[in-house]
């Protein structure tokens, strides 16, 4: 037989390494079928939103300082750094809109 492979041209196994054992595989357990979904109810439109209750109109409790406010816009500067970056279009955007939000605020109302 050795003869008969070596004459349809295969030149031979070199080397043959050993396989690894194979394992069985776990029991499959079976799967419970799926509940029939009954019907859905329709969802019926909203009629109105009753306003707010109980909420005072907004009022300052005392003037804010130009140094609390400087330390207020200074942290707002920082901030807007780590969450965009230095110098970003978007940062700097953020900064100014809350910047004028503050002001406005403290802007006496006659």
């Amino acid at each position: 037989m050795g003869n008969d492979i070596k004459n349809k041209g295969i030149g031979g196994i070199n080397k043959v390494s050993k396989t690894n054992e194979i394992k069985p595989t776990n029991e499959v357990s079976e799967v419970s079928e799926v509940d029939a979904v009954s019907g859905i109810q329709k969802v019926s439109q909203v009629s109105a939103v009753n306003g707010v209750t109980g909420v005072r109109s907004r009022h300052n409790t005392r003037i804010i300082t130009l140094e609390e406010r400087e330390a207020l816009f200074k942290m707002i500067n920082e901030e807007a750094d780590d969450i965009f970056g230095k110098n970003s279009k978007r940062g700097n955007i953020a900064k100014e809109a809350v910047k004028m939000a503050i002001d406005a605020a403290i802007i006496k109302e006659d």
